[in-house]
């Protein structure tokens, strides 16, 4: 899923301050790194991050070097929650677990990078998908992944984000298996508070029941027995069960056990008790799992129900080929080397797991003895998810640790040449020349008759009243383009509401008494975190409380968390999803509006990480009688109207887009969805145009016309 970052108020590091210098946008073969390693060529292209093969120079050893983007370099907001992570992976030690090297700033390029072992191999998720495993390989494979969990749980550290992308597969050796993406794992110990990157941790088919807020919400080592549980399942089948959904049904899946009927009956009555609704009924931990895996050894040697079988070490056809290498977060397709990045030396067979039953015993003693495993291994920084495209299957600047600034600086463009100044900021309404992103395209059964059947199918009636200038008419493009505009026209930033002091006070008295619930969310909605922050309440229960951020600084949501937990004694998993200054100005509109029009209606995104060329899938719920009208806001604050594409059935609408990229980095997006009693479409001036404009006028036009609107968002990734 996405970014998935644990941060702890209180436990923040400080790193060094570097000379503020605007740094180099892509590291050269041949460029060395504080004079210990060397750049040989570019992996892949991540959200956050470039990853580069490179070597160490006085051993020779490979390695995968990630850089933080030159966007990024200068942000303390990332730097901060990137910090939290490095302490993660440095307190775990275990060969199922890709091993930290060193994380440091190459001051003459003035760039953050973090060095780790190299691992060749693929996905999980992408050898399954072409085949199956056979019930044997997904023994091993759990006996593997299981031992490497259980070190980490006794470090007090939960995954919380299991999934076949997070998991390598050298050589496709499911012995040699490498968990990766510690990126959102959450501390089990108490008085350690969480505040995510991304809006909710875990994919969907992957997640707990108490990830969604049952049981307490409380998760532990437990949750993620669950999830491997369900990884074992998808690796059975070549394809996830379905657990997704709107809330109410990813909820509903979850409190039965799957139907397990194909899976063969050791590993069947293991699946049943690892997928029980209730943390108390499962395995105790992975300890457990690892003895029950063991106890099974031999009985899955036959064939078992999937007529295709996999085999560890080779590929269906015998031969491996040229496996794409994967650094050990992961990252998107790039040219210079497909796949994900991920790293691993070669390892004997007594090293990585039960080859035969002498070797047993050793399982169980590193999985019953792993505290004793857990060493401190230096400073490693685990970077953020990995870009995959979906499957087909489709159901209905500063110094880059400057951490003293207190407000994030406009990203730096680097499509620009170095010597070019900063472009000033202007109104961008008459900016004939603006370069313009590239459509949405509206996903449809026929071929469009014409050119200007498809732009008005994207981009809805085009002879919208407007009058004013706002943006450019012309044919709009994709999601993310080749150049970047000007500095947008943002007027100032948007202050606290005086009427929602910092502290917020009682809860105002309706004359009706408010149930826990009610207040939980009527204390989110009247948080106030000033210009560019946003939170919604997205799981509500008496004991358990998610809550969606997105802004440009990670201090309003520390912010938020403290008072919630002052005020009602529960502590919030608070998802944070950064966003862009370009994307402020929709932040402050939806931000104006937390309180007025009624109900939100509920988004539910198909997948939240989406390829180029692929089909950005969602569902929009709740919408009773209302209006509605679909936005996009990409990160260079392109807005595009998507309503057209919106398939509306009664309360619900479906939507179907093609979303194309032009440059090689991923992008974030924002989705808006607006409801209203009122048309709002044609108050909307011509699209695209930039969000501070859009959304000023917007804003000026219904407080004119004296229309409430309701406001609801969502966070997406489009990548190659």
């Amino acid at each position: 899923m996405a970014d998935e970052t644990l941060f702890s108020p209180g436990e923040r590091g400080s790193a060094p301050r570097t000379e503020a210098h605007r740094p180099a946008a892509r590291l050269e073969p041949g460029t060395e790194l504080n004079d210990t390693y060397v750049v040989e060529a570019l992996l892949a292209t991540g959200g956050m991050g470039e990853v580069y093969r490179g070597r160490n120079l006085a051993t020779g050893e490979t390695v995968a070097i990630k850089v933080i983007l030159p966007e990024f370099a200068g942000d303390p907001t990332f730097m901060r929650l990137f910090l939290r992570e490095a302490e993660t992976l440095a307190r775990l030690n275990h060969d199922a677990i890709v091993r930290s090297h060193v994380m440091t700033i190459d001051r003459r390029l003035n760039r953050a990078y973090f060095a780790m072992e190299f691992v060749e191999g693929r996905s999980l998720k992408e050898i399954a998908s072409q085949a199956p495993l056979k019930p044997e390989a997904v023994r091993l494979l759990l006996l593997r992944l299981a031992s490497g969990l259980d070190v980490a749980h006794r470090a007090g550290i939960v995954h919380r984000d299991l999934s076949p992308d997070n998991v390598i597969l050298p050589e496709g050796d499911v012995e040699r298996a490498k968990l990766i993406d510690f990126g959102i794992a959450k501390s089990a110990r108490p008085g350690d508070n969480t505040i995510l990157g991304d809006s909710f941790a875990g994919k969907d088919n992957f997640v707990s029941p108490e990830q969604l807020g049952d049981f307490g919400g409380d998760v532990t080592g437990r949750s993620d027995v669950y999830s491997l549980a369900l990884v074992a399942v998808a690796a059975l089948r070549g394809r996830p069960l379905d657990m997704g959904g709107s809330d109410f049904d990813r909820l509903d899946k979850r409190r039965r056990v799957p139907d397990l009927a194909d899976v063969p009956p050791p590993l069947r009555g293991l699946l049943d008790r690892m997928l029980q609704p209730d943390p108390e009924s499962r395995p105790d931990g992975m300890a457990e799992v690892c003895v029950a895996l063991i106890d099974m050894e031999g009985e899955l040697s036959g064939e078992g129900p999937v007529a295709r079988g996999w085999h560890p070490g080779r590929s269906r056809g015998g031969a491996m080929g040229v496996a794409p290498q994967h650094a050990g977060l992961g990252a998107e397709e790039t040219p210079a080397g497909k796949g994900r990045a991920a790293a691993s030396r070669p390892t004997d067979r007594a090293s990585r797991g039960p080859g035969s039953r002498g070797g047993r015993w050793m399982i169980v003693v590193a999985c019953t003895l792993s505290a004793f495993a857990i060493l401190a291994v230096g400073v490693g920084w685990l970077w953020p998810d990995v870009v995959f495209s979906p499957s087909s299957e489709v159901a209905d600047g500063g110094a880059p640790a400057d951490l003293v600034a207190e407000r994030i600086g406009t990203a730096p463009d680097e499509a620009a040449d170095a010597d070019t100044p900063a472009p000033t900021q202007r109104p961008l309404d008459d900016a004939a020349d603006r370069p313009q992103p590239r459509p949405l395209q509206a996903e449809s059964a026929e071929p469009a008759a014409t050119a200007e059947g498809d732009r008005q199918a994207m981009l809805g009636d085009p002879a919208r009243p407007d009058g004013d200038g706002l943006g450019q008419p012309a044919r709009p493009a994709p999601l993310e383009p080749s150049q970047k505009p000007d500095a947008p026209d943002h007027d100032g930033e948007r202050q606290p509401d005086p009427s929602l002091p910092d502290e917020i006070g009682p809860l105002q008295d309706s004359g009706e008494a408010l149930d826990d619930t009610a207040r939980f969310v009527d204390f989110i909605q009247r948080f106030d975190g000033g210009s560019c922050f946003y939170a919604i309440p997205a799981d509500v229960a008496d004991t358990a409380v998610r809550i969606e951020a997105y802004g440009g600084d990670v201090v309003p949501a520390e912010r938020l968390l403290r008072q919630f937990q002052v005020r009602f004694g529960i502590e919030p998993d608070i998802g944070f999803r950064p966003v862009t200054e370009r994307q402020c100005a929709a932040l402050d509109f939806a931000a104006e509006r937390r309180t007025e029009g009624g109900d939100r209606a509920a988004i539910a995104l198909r997948e939240d990480i989406v390829a180029s060329g692929e089909t950005v899938r969602a569902r929009i719920e709740g919408l009773g009688a209302s209006e509605l009208v679909v936005l996009f806001v990409d990160g260079r604050g392109f807005v595009q109207d998507a309503s057209a594409a919106a398939r509306r059935r009664g309360d619900t609408a479906e939507l179907g887009l093609v979303a194309h990229l032009d440059g090689d980095a991923p992008e974030q997006h924002l989705m808006l969805a607006m409801t209203s009693t009122i048309a709002l479409g044609p108050l909307l001036p011509k699209l695209p145009a930039q969000a501070a404009s859009v959304f000023a006028r917007l804003d000026e036009r219904l407080k004119q016309k004296a229309i409430g609107v309701s406001v609801n968002l969502k966070s997406l990734r489009i990548g190659r």
